[in-house]
């Protein structure tokens, strides 16, 4: 899946993205900052069709540069509030 927006679904950010879940953390002997994000802003599948990458998720980030190390998504496509 590539990080970059979806063609013909170039304005999706105006949506909302996911909020932050959780302050983050970082791990020293990893060099990593890990975090998670919530549901997106407006989640039905009429409005936000697909996965929806990065949300109702945890990433891990390379501190200096903010790249994605890995991430790991909980419910994709999700359109209900658990």
């Amino acid at each position: 899946m590539s990080p970059a927006a979806t063609p013909g679904r170039e304005t999706n950010w105006k949506l909302g993205g996911g909020s932050t879940w959780i302050t983050g953390s970082y791990d020293r002997n990893w060099n990593t900052v890990y975090g998670a994000s919530a549901i997106p802003g407006r989640s039905t599948r009429r409005v936000r069709p697909g996965d929806n990458l990065y949300t109702c998720a945890v990433l891990a980030l390379e501190p200096k540069t903010g790249k994605i190390k890995w991430h790991y998504q909980f419910s994709a496509e999700t359109s209900v509030r658990l």
